[in-house]
């Protein structure tokens, strides 16, 4: 038998086996294909993810529910933040309007007591301008009568006295000047805004001077409708009279540093400390006032009045917050000219007439 015929292959071109080597080899295995072999590793692959794919899809959707809970979570707590703010506006413009309706009424009323204290001094200097030349002198304390109003009617009656007998004077150019504020908004005792609302009836200058911010800054509230006339200033009066510069002041109330007595309230007493470093006393009173009148009996111009408040004459002495200031002013040319059981009027010898 014959055997077959073996014929040499040769590699084609691309160095693959010929299609005669194949079809002459059946036993020969075909070349792979690689696109063939991409796509199925490709294939694998995304079967591998496929078979992952869930679980993380599960997280990222569980991810971002927990995302959108947070998110809605805080924009509920906006919203009632911001029901809240709306009714506390409400709430706050509410109480605005009420707050600025007490003020108006506040305002109207110490305007009113003002200018009522005013019209009856202006009704005293005109029908009996003589009405404080009757001293009336108490022998104790206990016997002081009580007043209603306290020594700046007398200092408003004085000051009309003048506007009213000098008409050719330019009050613009005068000065009140108050050391001591008003500490209680009580209708005696409102000298702050008596004196500012006089100011500027006749169109001249206030001043009034405290050591405690508490008394002027509530100066400050009642006297805004006296503005500009009207100036709060927070020092110790001996100092600010210290400092003071010309123009001089013509018309000086002094009703400041408290003498003792039982009737003080805790608070007070606690402001004396804080700003003082001291309680009250007789001694610190009239020290201080006596500094205040040595000062004042060199700048004082003529025909310029000094009224003090709380003064009386008691057993042959001067008490109250004159202790050792009225003898200095007496012994040192001042005269007084007017005098009510808690209160006198002074001014110098060469200008009193009759």
């Amino acid at each position: 038998m014959k055997k077959p015929i073996e014929t040499e292959t040769s590699p084609s071109s691309s160095g693959k086996p010929s299609k005669n080597t194949i079809a002459k080899n059946p036993n020969a295995t075909a070349p792979k294909n690689k696109s063939s072999n991409a796509t199925t590793s490709k294939t694998e692959k995304a079967k591998v993810v496929s078979k992952k794919t869930p679980q993380k899809q599960v997280a990222v959707q569980a991810s971002k529910t927990s995302s959108d809970s947070e998110i809605l979570a805080k924009l509920e707590i906006l919203r009632k933040d911001l029901v809240d703010l709306d009714k506390d506006y409400k709430s706050y413009k509410s109480a605005m309007k009420t707050e600025m309706d007490t003020v108006r009424r506040q305002f109207e009323s110490v305007q009113s007591a003002d200018l009522e204290l005013i019209l009856r001094c202006m009704q005293k200097a005109l029908r009996n301008p003589k009405g404080f030349q009757n001293p009336i002198r108490a022998s104790r304390p206990d016997k002081l009568p009580v007043t209603a109003v306290h020594g700046h009617e007398m200092m408003i009656t004085l000051i009309l006295d003048d506007y009213l007998t000098k008409p050719v004077e330019d009050f613009a150019k005068k000065h009140i000047l108050e050391i001591g504020m008003t500490r209680e908004t009580v209708w005696s005792q409102c000298s702050t805004s008596r004196l500012a609302c006089l100011a500027r009836m006749i169109g001249t200058r206030f001043t009034s001077v405290d050591m405690d911010e508490n008394n002027v800054k509530n100066a400050e509230y009642i006297t805004k409708m006296y503005h500009p006339y009207a100036t709060m200033v927070c020092d110790l009066g001996e100092d600010y009279l210290a400092k003071l510069e010309p123009p001089y002041p013509t018309y000086i109330y002094l009703d400041a540093y408290d003498f003792e007595h039982p009737n003080h309230s805790e608070g007070r007493q606690n402001r004396y400390k804080k700003v003082l470093g001291q309680k009250i006393s007789n001694e610190a009173c009239w020290e201080m006032h006596l500094k205040c009148c040595k000062r004042i009996a060199e700048i004082l111009p003529d025909y310029g009045i000094i009224v003090f408040d709380d003064v009386w004459h008691e057993n042959g002495r001067w008490t109250g917050k004159g202790g050792t200031a009225m003898p200095f002013l007496l012994t040192n040319g001042f005269h007084i000219v007017a005098q009510t059981p808690k209160t006198v009027a002074l001014k110098r010898n060469r200008f009193i007439s009759g």
